[in-house]
């Protein structure tokens, strides 16, 4: 996607939420895929890569507004020395309705100092699921974090 297009077309407000966000006049701007979550509004799959940074986002377009409303991050990895953050996602019908949802892992790993200045790891995970609602994708409460967590996988580097 050409980053005059893509850039101009999309709110400003939704570009601010990605965490490190593509330099618009060296990014890579590529569509991967486009569904329609209802008769009015859309969905397109795009990513932004700009050396090591690579975010995966769902922008939701409202045909009937002739706008793009909202954006989710599917995929995303940043990082350095100390630390990183891996953003991995499923776009499934995860409770059987029919619809699209998204299940969304983000794992942090980061290293400290610790005795004798031996590097402590640790990583820290959670999960996110989103049900499609009529118009607009809602978090549904998750009791067990553990146990989903633990049935969908991503693969991390750590």
């Amino acid at each position: 996607i050409p980053n005059s297009i893509f850039f101009k077309e999309i709110p400003q407000n939704l570009l601010s939420d990605i965490d490190y966000i593509a330099d618009s006049s060296q990014a890579l701007v590529r569509g991967y895929y486009y569904f329609t979550l209802n008769d009015n509004i859309s969905a397109f799959w795009v990513e932004t890569r700009l050396s090591w940074f690579q975010n995966h986002s769902i922008f939701l377009y409202d045909h009937s507004k002739q706008q793009y409303i909202d954006r989710i991050t599917l995929a995303e990895w940043y990082g350095g020395d100390g630390g990183q953050v891996l953003i991995g996602s499923g776009v499934f019908d995860y409770n059987g309705d029919g619809k699209w949802d998204i299940f969304s892992k983000e794992i942090q790993h980061s290293m400290r100092p610790g005795e004798n200045d031996e590097p402590i790891e640790e990583t820290a995970e959670s999960v996110q699921i989103r049900l499609w609602k009529k118009d607009h994708f809602e978090n549904l409460p998750i009791a067990d974090t553990a146990s989903v967590i633990n049935k969908y996988h991503i693969r991390s580097y750590w």
